[in-house]
């Protein structure tokens, strides 16, 4: 995922300023179409870093993250409620990300977003990773967020 910054108008005509994540300059205007803003400016695309390190000393192997990744994506773009696919990837997990799952799932449960819930993990969960789950959350494409992140993660796995 890239970081662009844009220049837009709102629906009232006000011209506003700000950054957006997304995979390309195209996919970054239509998110940004979908909030109803129109793009007179759009710059960057710098690539933003994921920190994988963190994993060594949680007892997660980034394998088993980026597992967990592919799964819940595959779900969710499916059609999956995120509660129901937290519950099976928790049924298919060993341990320590089990754990981790199931405090995800009852914060979830309890009415938190999917990336707050994976905010309170910051050993298992990068900065990068809980912005762009949030910036799918937010736009309402967390399905094509969660498959481009682990299309990268497990590019960067079998590197």
């Amino acid at each position: 995922m890239k970081r662009y910054r844009y220049k837009a108008k709102n629906e009232n005509g006000i011209v506003v300023t700000g950054e957006v994540e997304a995979s390309s300059i195209s996919h970054a205007v239509k998110l940004l179409r979908g909030k109803g803003l129109f793009v007179i400016n759009i710059s960057g695309g710098k690539t933003i870093s994921l920190d994988f390190l963190k994993q060594i000393s949680s007892g997660v192997s980034s394998g088993d993250l980026t597992n967990f990744t592919r799964q819940l994506a595959t779900m969710v773009n499916a059609g999956l409620p995120i509660t129901e696919a937290l519950l099976i990837l928790r049924s298919q997990s060993q341990s320590k990300m089990q754990a981790i799952i199931s405090q995800i799932l009852a914060d979830v449960e309890e009415g938190q977003s999917l990336s707050a819930s994976m905010g309170k993990h910051p050993k298992i969960f990068s900065k990068s990773y809980i912005a762009l789950v949030k910036s799918g959350e937010v736009s309402g494409v967390l399905d094509d967020v969660l498959v481009k992140l682990s299309d990268t993660m497990e590019k960067h796995h079998n590197n």
